[in-house]
C-alpha cells in the first residue's frame, strides 16, 4: 500500500512495483493489512493516536486484480486485521473485534 492523494491508497505488486489498484480511505490514516488467499483486507482509522476524530474504514480487495470486493465505514477506531480461514478478524474501539466473511464482508 503506498500514498495516494486524494483519499485513495495505491495498491502495489511487490515483485515489480506496478500499481494493481487504489482504494478509497476516506483521509483515514492506514492501519494495516492482512492477506487470506486472493483476498487482500485493509484498514484505515481517524483516531489512533487520540484526538476528537473516530472513524474507520475496512476494504477487502482481490490480491490479483486491486479491484474492490467490499467495504465498511465504521464509527469508530478500527486495528490491524488478521485473515485465516476465510475470515478477517478486524479490532474496533479498541474494545471489540469483529469476524467478516471473506466472500461478501458479513459479520
Amino acid at each position: 500500500v503506498g500514498g495516494g492523494g486524494g483519499g485513495r491508497a495505491r495498491l502495489l505488486d511487490l515483485r515489480g512495483g506496478e500499481e494493481r489498484g487504489r482504494v478509497d480511505h476516506n483521509t483515514l490514516d492506514f492501519a494495516g493489512a492482512a492477506q487470506d488467499g486472493d483476498t487482500v483486507v485493509l484498514s484505515f482509522a481517524a483516531g489512533l493516536t487520540g484526538g476528537a476524530r473516530r472513524a474507520g474504514r475496512v476494504v477487502a480487495v482481490d490480491a490479483r486484480s486491486g479491484s474492490e470486493r467490499w467495504a465498511h465505514d465504521i464509527p469508530g477506531i478500527v486495528g490491524r486485521p488478521a485473515a485465516r480461514g476465510g475470515v478477517a478478524f478486524v479490532p474496533w474501539d479498541r474494545q471489540a473485534g469483529a469476524g467478516l466473511d471473506l466472500s461478501n464482508g458479513y459479520e
